[in-house]
């Protein structure tokens, strides 16, 4: 039997019962919740266990076991962050993710609307215990068939569209921090993550990055040097203006059980853009992304795909990958270099990038772009 063990460990009594109830409710699932009164270290060492669900208070008084600790003395353990769907929860939960939660559940900050909530739960941790299960049991947790290739290309970019989820938010963190703020196109993200979650990433990366990025809202003006987050629970695509090029939000139906979905802003991207339309795929174990990619693809626009840092999130680049709609493939060090060898940069004599020491200038057709040292 196909069997996927699942130990909760969360100080809320309440939303720990839930998480029991769902996952009760998910076939061939044997699941454990850790109470109050029992020392995890013990439970962990004594089973097996493939999943944990570790709410971020887990860290205090009575569990008092966190995620830093999970990873570290159980490196095999897949872990899932659960918090309150609040600034609060989005900080707690983007932390985790950076420090090597695979995915997140959230949950509602009021107990009366947690009793609520058990659609959700089982909505989420349904993919979860699927993914789990085919990497498990079919053989495919061995690793990733991707390899880097090198495609040459003088095709110039206009517009960078950027497909994410949970695991992205690392290498979207990479990206920024090396891509100049005179890079000659826009970059929209859309990023699996729910509302109040996806702005407090785009402060972020906003702190870190000389690009300016913020969550974007409807009719946001899409310009050279600057990022835009789409945000959670609404679809994102982009149109044309008399002045350029702006984001539509709407609250389409969803696609691929997700709002906002990746496919439906590549596919946005393809139709104006064309052949200067640039894809970028860090992370997924959905379908969400392969069809935009498709489409990106039959307009003539470019795709770059990142090597999966996580197994995890395999599943998605791996699709892409044996369909041949890669035109790059690369880790995820080189794919802020990659973006600027394909879009170039603006006024290159305005900006000193020499203090950063990532990159180094050097000149290609007449204008200035970046290679990593």
């Amino acid at each position: 039997m196909d069997t996927v063990k699942v130990l909760v460990i969360d100080n809320d009594i309440i939303g720990r019962r839930l998480f029991y109830n769902a996952l009760q409710r998910i076939k061939e699932v044997e699941v454990r919740v850790l109470c109050d009164s029992e020392d995890p270290h013990a439970i962990l060492n004594n089973e097996e266990f493939d999943i944990v669900l570790l709410g971020a208070e887990s860290g205090r008084k009575p569990v008092n076991l966190d995620l830093k600790t999970v990873k570290q003395t159980y490196p095999a353990l897949w872990v899932i962050s659960t918090d309150e769907r609040t600034k609060k929860g989005a900080i707690s939960i983007i932390n985790a993710i950076e420090q090597g939660a695979v995915d997140f559940i959230t949950k509602p900050a009021k107990h009366n609307s947690l009793l609520l909530a058990n659609n959700h739960f089982e909505k989420r941790l349904k993919p979860i215990i699927e993914n789990v299960r085919r990497m498990k049991f079919s053989g495919s947790a061995g690793r990733s068939s991707i390899r880097p290739n090198i495609k040459l290309s003088r095709q110039r970019a206009r517009m960078v569209v950027i497909g994410s989820s949970s695991e992205g938010i690392r290498t979207l963190a990479t990206i920024f921090k090396k891509l100049p703020g005179n890079l000659a196109a826009p970059i929209l993200v859309v990023q699996h993550f729910p509302k109040i979650f996806t702005r407090v990433l785009a402060e972020r990366f906003n702190e870190m990055s000389e690009l300016r990025i913020t969550e974007a809202y409807d009719g946001a003006q899409l310009e050279s040097g600057t990022a835009w987050i789409v945000p959670g629970g609404m679809h994102a695509e982009v149109v044309r203006e008399d002045a350029g090029y702006s984001v539509r939000l709407h609250r389409g139906p969803r696609e691929n059980e997700m709002r906002p979905s990746i496919d439906v802003t590549f596919r946005s991207v393809a139709r104006l853009f064309r052949e200067h339309a640039l894809g970028v795929i860090l992370d997924g174990y959905g379908l969400d992304g392969f069809a935009g990619v498709q489409s990106i693809k039959e307009f003539g626009g470019q795709i770059l795909l990142q090597v999966p840092d996580h197994l995890f999130t395999k599943q998605l680049a791996e699709k892409i990958f044996e369909a041949g709609l890669a035109d790059q493939v690369c880790t995820k060090e080189y794919l802020s270099w990659e973006i600027m060898k394909r879009t170039r940069l603006s006024h290159p004599k305005e900006k000193d990038f020499s203090a950063t020491g990532s990159h180094t200038a050097f000149l290609e057709d007449n204008t200035t772009i970046l290679s990593p040292k």
